[in-house]
């Protein structure tokens, strides 16, 4: 028994799927920085004695993104190859790829940026001062 889906179009191809993918890549690298507001940049570009927490925050919040965005890109890339190939795609792997990228939105805006950055953050908070006792 065959199931209807309601956008056969979209869930069965997967170069469509791959393009969702790449657009919130493309996203996820790029609406952070047209966020940054003038404070932030005038905060990182200041001079400060010994540490700069506004660049260190900024770098680990940039790297974050790159990560996860390139990440998101190369996925999205290798399903359009995929579906350039003619791979066909049974409509529940594509609904599998599409809800995953939907929790990956949802979990990315409600904590993980913030949370990995964070966490990035503290490392090279840690890094910075074990390099200060072995200097001095």
């Amino acid at each position: 028994m065959m199931v209807e889906t309601p956008f056969p179009n979209i869930i069965e191809n997967l170069q469509i799927i791959g393009l969702l993918y790449d657009v919130v890549g493309i996203g996820v690298l790029g609406i952070p920085a047209l966020r940054r507001m003038t404070t932030e940049i005038a905060a990182q570009a200041g001079t400060y004695w010994n540490y700069n927490s506004e660049l260190a925050k900024g770098l680990s919040e940039a790297r974050v993104d790159t990560v996860a965005g390139s990440c998101l890109l190369i996925i999205g890339f290798l399903i359009q190859a995929a579906g350039i190939s003619g791979i066909q795609a049974p409509w529940i792997c594509g609904a599998l790829l599409i809800g995953l990228l939907a929790l990956f939105i949802v979990l990315w805006l409600a904590f993980g940026r913030r949370s990995v950055a964070h966490m990035l953050l503290q490392r090279v908070e840690r890094r910075l001062e074990r390099t200060k006792h072995e200097k001095g």
